[in-house]
């Protein structure tokens, strides 16, 4: 006799999912409902910060709305189903698109049984990291050094140091790919000075691009005195009194 999870969602009705996996989606495009257990979030993703107020009001949201926008998730190799298994539970599925709402659908916030997914699948890990990037590229909220950190992955990787490629591959002026490519070289205390768990008190994104071209040490110099409002609150007034900083000091 088969068996099911099921849960009830707002204008839907109830829906199910057997607890047999061999009956979950397993080809390319195919979709359907599966236990949140049994995805698991990828460790490469692009976005590595979840603000958790956001997650609570989502999950609050899709209690009461249900999940709106669907899962996009590639299958597990047998590698990774054994790297990822827990006790009870083996993994089927890896995000590619939506951990945010995977995890306000989960233990803490929406506490849901099942989420809805549709499978992608890609020729190889390269191509679904290509794809996870693409996917989070149009987000307004992907933070500065996120975006850094996978513009230079693509760099190295995929486009072979091509920067024209890169540029190309995610639709940006080039001006603004070597931006980002730049705040890889901030120093450990300014990149945790512009996390973006600081929110609003974050370090500029403005300011980060004149102190990335800086020696760490002189980063770590003015990075708390910025922090402590001595450079001014905006970013026109910081990077002017970097300037005067570094004349000062005859200069960089």
């Amino acid at each position: 006799m088969r068996e099911y999870l099921e849960m009830e969602i707002p204008g839907r009705g109830l829906v199910r999912a057997d607890r047999n996996p061999e009956t979950w989606p397993n080809r390319d495009g195919g979709c359907g409902f599966v236990p949140h257990w049994a995805l698991v979030a990828d460790p490469d993703q692009p976005r590595t910060y979840f603000d958790p107020d956001e997650l609570a009001e989502l999950g609050e949201s899709i209690k009461t709305e249900g999940q709106r926008e669907i899962l996009t998730v590639d299958l597990l190799t047998d590698v990774e189903r054994e790297l990822y298994a827990q006790k009870n539970a083996v993994p089927r599925y890896i995000l590619v698109s939506g951990e945010r709402r995977w995890r306000a659908s989960g233990p803490g916030y929406a506490d849901l049984p099942l989420v809805e997914i549709r499978l992608r699948r890609y020729e190889n890990p390269d191509d679904r990291h290509l794809d996870a990037v693409l996917l989070n590229e149009s987000r307004v909220d992907l933070a500065p050094l996120d975006r850094a950190r996978q513009y230079a992955r693509l760099l190295e990787g995929r486009c072979r140091g091509n920067k024209s490629l890169l540029c190309k591959m995610i639709g940006r002026s080039p001006p603004d790919v070597d931006g980002y490519l730049s705040l890889n070289n901030l120093s450990p205390l300014a990149k945790d000075a512009m996390h973006p768990s600081r929110k609003k008190e974050a370090l500029k994104y403005g300011t980060a691009l004149v102190l990335a071209k800086l020696h760490a040490s002189l980063q770590d110099n003015f990075v708390p005195r910025i922090m402590a409002g001595e450079a001014g609150r905006t970013s026109t007034e910081q990077r002017r009194w970097i300037a005067i900083q570094l004349v000062n000091r005859g200069g960089p």
